[in-house]
């Protein structure tokens, strides 16, 4: 009974990080930490070629999943976009979730990059709400899950999620889930109300402790 109690408790807070004092920049370096991990590992030696490719990028340091009966899963993270000039912009602040039926039992926590290749599905993340499914074709890469860093993605899919996982499922299904714009942290990162098309389309704002972020970013995409 108290392992049930604990992973309620888990998967009750892990769609959404409440806004502490420090959040957004806990979140950023985190940010940080997921991107070099992934972007470095041999297990994905196309991970930078698909960041080059992408329109924007939504990392989701701690990604979690579970459930009993009811599945759910979530976290909350930061989303760049690429700029006219080809450097990449300040982050925003998003939200993941979503929930499943079925009987499954277990926990997993992972760090989670999703590649937007696609403008339209861009402007669609960017208005605040948006739902995977549907239209929208996704190509799931999960280290840990015997995919080989040479795994192929077409052209035409939107995007493409790469998740370091570990636990008792293996990889993130993002069927179902939805984006949520977090502008409080956006807020409280940068000391003013502003869009999230502001900060990921225009570049309009900016804060240094953003820096190790962006570069591990462009670093990567410029191999």
């Amino acid at each position: 009974m108290r392992w049930i109690i604990t992973l309620m408790m888990i998967m009750m807070g892990a769609t959404a990080a409440q806004a502490g004092p420090d959040t957004s920049d806990r979140l950023v370096s985190d940010a940080y930490f997921a991107a070099k991990t992934i972007l470095n590992s041999k297990n994905f030696e196309k991970a930078p070629r698909w960041l080059k490719e992408s329109k924007a990028v939504i990392i989701i340091p701690s990604f979690y999943k579970g459930g009993l009966i009811v599945g759910g899963s979530g976290g909350s993270g930061v989303i760049l976009g690429r700029l006219d000039d080809g450097s990449w912009s300040y982050p925003g602040f998003v939200d993941i979730g979503g929930g499943s039926l079925g009987l499954q039992i277990g926990v997993s926590v992972s760090e989670t990059m999703i590649f937007v290749q696609s403008k339209e599905q861009l402007s669609q993340v960017l208005e605040g709400h948006f739902r995977f499914g549907g239209d929208a074709g996704i190509a799931v890469a999960t280290l840990g899950a015997n995919i080989s860093g040479g795994t192929d993605v077409s052209s035409k899919t939107d995007f493409v999620v790469v998740a370091k996982s570990s636990g008792l499922y293996v990889g993130v299904s993002l069927d179902g889930s939805s984006i949520r714009n977090r502008s409080d942290l956006a807020s409280q990162f940068y000391g003013q109300s502003i869009s999230l098309q502001d900060i990921v389309m225009t570049g309009s704002v900016s804060n240094a402790r953003a820096e190790d972020l962006r570069t591990v970013l462009q670093d990567a995409s410029s191999r």
